[in-house]
């Protein structure tokens, strides 16, 4: 049986979300995150490690950029 569910704000199948953020030199540091998804129309949620340099670039200077990436094949 196929049900249409409509456009929903879902990401399947499940990216990578590619993390960047400048240190206080300006240098540029990114990781990839696969824990993380669309919560709701606008937002992404994500789990990150306070350890990675990036998570601390992002805590330090409240900025960040993310791009989601999936392969179809």
């Amino acid at each position: 049986m196929r049900k249409n569910f409509g456009a929903k704000p879902i990401t399947y199948p499940q990216p990578v979300f590619i993390i960047a953020s400048y240190d206080e030199t300006g240098k540029p540091d990114a990781m990839n995150a696969a824990w993380g998804g669309i919560c709701g129309d606008k937002e992404i949620s994500m789990c990150l490690s306070a350890g990675h340099k990036t998570v601390r670039n992002i805590l330090k200077r409240k900025a960040f950029t993310a791009v989601s990436y999936t392969h179809l094949t």
